[in-house]
């Protein structure tokens, strides 16, 4: 399944502030939106749903697929370049992740 990002949207505090929480699987319990506020464990006091899918996205720079970065320097490298593809490789492979591969 592919993921999305909803670009200026931030992590609702609880399942009563989420402008998902009426085609949320996790809600199909609930009846309506007031019974979403009446129950404390997620309601207007409590918390996301513990099973709630959304995860926040920390701001960060650029993001890049750094798979193919290193490939693409392993095959600069023995095209004759003169520079250090494993070097460079390295600086790819302990760059910090930003998000998590697809699975």
């Amino acid at each position: 399944m592919a993921d999305i990002l909803i670009k200026g949207m931030d992590m609702p505090k609880n399942c009563s502030k989420c402008r998902f929480w009426c085609t949320c699987n996790l809600l199909n319990e609930y009846k309506d939106y007031e019974s979403i506020l009446r129950d404390e464990r997620i309601g207007k006091n409590g918390t996301r749903h513990e099973g709630c899918p959304l995860v926040e996205v920390k701001p960060h720079g650029r993001c890049i697929d750094a798979d193919a970065l290193e490939a693409k320097i392993k095959r600069l490298a023995i095209a004759d370049y003169p520079f250090d593809a494993l070097g460079c490789c390295g600086v790819v492979v302990t760059a910090p992740t930003v998000l998590e591969a697809s699975t």
